[in-house]
């Protein structure tokens, strides 16, 4: 095959980080002119017989159409993979990860992880690539991230709504093999409870929990003169409020200020509030559960 039809097979490529099948190849062009444009280094086999430009060999995206190429119907994108293809995090994972039926056998290459299992899976598709269900997707990352990173992504998920809770709590009963099973259950529970940030789960799992925190209300609705508030932890009886600051929303002055005033408006209608940091709750725990507990008797009617 001339020259020509090799550097035409290779600016084919190059205009876009689409791989190409074999038989895409050998279609339009042929064996001939895909093995001068193999030895020239401009093109490579990404993956058993599909193809992009050299260019393209370390994009997501080109990688992403190459695993779609090669497994067609059988796998679907998952974990953080699918997380960045719906949008949940701005910055493409540096590993594919796909989850294939467990009858599926191969060599992947570095920077493909593979997940089999034998359970039907549901495929939805975005960017043209086959995408694991949301709540699939989720569960994956809640496997494959550190226990603590886990937890927060899920619970943004939930919180962000790109997951139903009952979704997930459906898919995890069904599963008996998840990693730190229970753990998932308990943040789950927590969560359908009104937890809605890290610092609110280590809070409601490891400091105001037990008999006397049972009055407590999460994410209490309350109505001042001027504006609506949710209250992290509320105690009815003796009107006391408790916020968690997170470095996250309470850091900047303006936040602090408007914390100031939300403090002001609850008191104008007799609501106490008592304020913890992320290092409150993390690092002396049994100091914030005395502390509330206090105000609490002291606030109490007799």
């Amino acid at each position: 095959m001339s020259y020509a039809s090799t550097t035409a097979l290779i600016s084919r490529l190059e205009e876009s980080p689409i791989a190409w099948s074999h038989a895409q190849v050998v279609e339009q062009y042929s064996i001939r002119t895909l093995t001068a444009a193999l030895q020239s280094r401009k093109v490579t086999m990404l993956l058993p017989h599909v193809y992009v430009a050299a260019r393209w060999s370390q994009d997501f995206g080109a990688r992403l159409s190459a695993v779609s190429k090669w497994c067609g119907d059988q796998a679907v994108a998952t974990g953080l993979t699918a997380a960045y293809l719906y949008g949940w995090v701005a910055v493409a994972p540096g590993r594919i990860e796909v989850l294939c039926d467990h009858s599926m056998r191969f060599r992947a290459p570095h920077w493909l992880r593979v997940r089999r299992t034998r359970l039907p899976f549901a495929r939805n598709f975005h960017s043209g690539s086959g995408v694991a269900a949301p709540a699939e997707a989720l569960l994956c990352c809640w496997s494959s991230l550190p226990p603590e990173r886990a937890v927060s992504f899920v619970i943004d998920a939930v919180r962000e709504n790109h997951v139903r809770i009952e979704d997930l709590d459906a898919l995890v009963r069904t599963r008996e093999r998840v990693r730190r099973r229970n753990e998932l259950l308990e943040l789950i529970s927590l969560l359908d409870t009104g937890v809605q940030s890290y610092l609110e789960f280590i809070a409601a799992r490891d400091v105001f929990c037990g008999p006397e925190f049972a009055e407590f209300s999460r994410q209490h609705q309350v109505r001042t003169a001027q504006h609506s508030y949710k209250l992290d932890f509320y105690h009815e009886p003796s009107k006391l409020a408790v916020e968690l600051d997170g470095s996250r929303y309470h850091s900047e002055d303006g936040a602090r200020r408007r914390d100031i005033e939300r403090d002001a408006e609850l008191a104008a209608i007799g609501i106490l509030t008592i304020r913890f940091s992320f290092q409150d709750v993390t690092e002396r725990g049994a100091w914030c559960r005395r502390k509330v507990l206090d105000a609490v008797r002291h606030r109490t009617p007799l």
